[in-house]
């Protein structure tokens, strides 16, 4: 779920919780997942001009040192 819509479901799913009859002051825990993260880069050469015919395999992405899946 992209963070977006992980924090518009916490937004909703919080109020609803009140309505509900659930007792003012009950503790509500909220677990969210993170599955891709958008990243924007900008790749210049030597002379500083832009490089714009990279491909997704000319990057490498690594989580804790683990290369990542550029989808």
């Amino acid at each position: 779920m992209p963070l977006r819509a992980a924090v518009l479901a916490l937004l909703l799913a919080v109020p609803a919780a009140r309505v509900s009859g659930q007792p003012a002051g009950s503790r509500q825990v909220f677990s969210a997942g993170l599955d891709a993260v958008n990243v924007t880069v900008a790749v210049r050469d030597e002379r500083g001009r832009l490089v714009s015919d990279l491909k997704r395999g000319d990057f490498v992405v690594r989580e804790d040192g683990r290369p990542q899946e550029v989808l």
